[in-house]
Formats: C-alpha cells, sequence, structure tokens
C-alpha cells in the first residue's frame, strides 16, 4: 500500500465510517434521551466523542504501517 491510497484509506474510508457512527451514536441512542434537555448536553457528548476519534485516527496511520 503506497502512501496515497494509505493517505485515501485513512482519511476518507475509515474517517467517514467513524463520523457515520458517532452521528448514529449521538442522535439514535442520545438525543430522544429525557436527560437531553439542553443545547449543551449534545454538545458536551459530540466534544467527548470528537476527542476519541481524534485520538483514534492520529494513531490508526501508525498500526497500519506495521
Amino acid at each position: 500500500m503506497n502512501l496515497i491510497q494509505l493517505f485515501i484509506y485513512v482519511f476518507i474510508v475509515i474517517a467517514f465510517v467513524e463520523e457515520l457512527c458517532k452521528w448514529v451514536i449521538l442522535y439514535k441512542l442520545s438525543y430522544n434521551h429525557k436527560e437531553f434537555d439542553t443545547l449543551y448536553d449534545m454538545i458536551l457528548y459530540a466534544s467527548v466523542l470528537f476527542i476519541s476519534a481524534v485520538k483514534s485516527i492520529i494513531t490508526r496511520p501508525f498500526l497500519l504501517m506495521r
């Protein structure tokens, strides 16, 4: 796998699937919950999901190059 294919795979394919999964988790499981009564609740939970995704995106290319 050359560098361009790796870039496309990591930043297009994996990122799209990961963002879709985050949206499904946030929207389907949390949005209709009774505890989501303010906009700040959604911002907080989305931020936590984003931080965990950034960590996995940063470390993933190094794991694929082994």
